[in-house]
């Protein structure tokens, strides 16, 4: 991934840390630049931006004040359901940029 887009997203981690755009202004500003999508890893503590193509970058979150559980307790997020495997739904980018 070349420079450029790694300053954008880098930009956008930041301002979403720092509550200088908003969550639909962050989106918008890394789908006008031409990225897919991005992963919130909070166990590895970084963040993945997505080109069409494949590439990415990884870039590291910073501290926060929580640990994530081991497990959930909340049935809803659950990867069992009743018995039965439940899948969340992916929404694309660009639909949260229409909200």
């Amino acid at each position: 991934m070349d420079a450029q887009h790694v300053s954008i997203a880098q930009d956008c981690l930041n301002a979403a840390y720092e509550k200088t755009m908003s969550f639909p202004e962050i989106v918008g500003t890394l789908i006008k630049s031409g990225f897919e999508g991005y992963v919130v890893d909070y166990r590895r503590n970084t963040t993945t931006y997505f080109m069409p193509d494949g590439t990415n970058v990884v870039l590291e979150n910073r501290p926060s004040e929580g640990a994530v559980a081991a497990t959930s307790t909340n049935p809803e997020l659950s990867p069992r359901s009743n018995g039965r495997r439940r899948t969340l739904p992916i929404i694309p980018m660009p639909r949260f940029a229409r909200t």
